[in-house]
């Protein structure tokens, strides 16, 4: 099954929804679990965190680009 990333824009989020994207074959198993342990934590600690890991993972990406293209 896979998942219609649209859906994550929807203000109608149910939790039958998060069952579906959870059960989705093109999500990672990771970020599954990320999310399963994520559903007992302060939601507004939890985005903020994410905010934090998409910062230092996009640093991450940009500086291995980067020595990928150095001659």
């Amino acid at each position: 099954m896979t998942y219609d990333f649209a859906m994550l824009t929807s203000d109608q989020w149910s939790d039958e929804q998060f069952r579906q994207f959870l059960e989705s074959s093109n999500i990672s198993d990771w970020l599954k679990q990320c999310l399963l342990l994520a559903t007992d934590l302060d939601p507004n600690d939890v985005a903020n965190e994410a905010e934090i890991l998409r910062t230092i993972l996009s640093i991450r990406a940009t500086k291995l680009t980067f020595r990928a293209l150095s001659p």
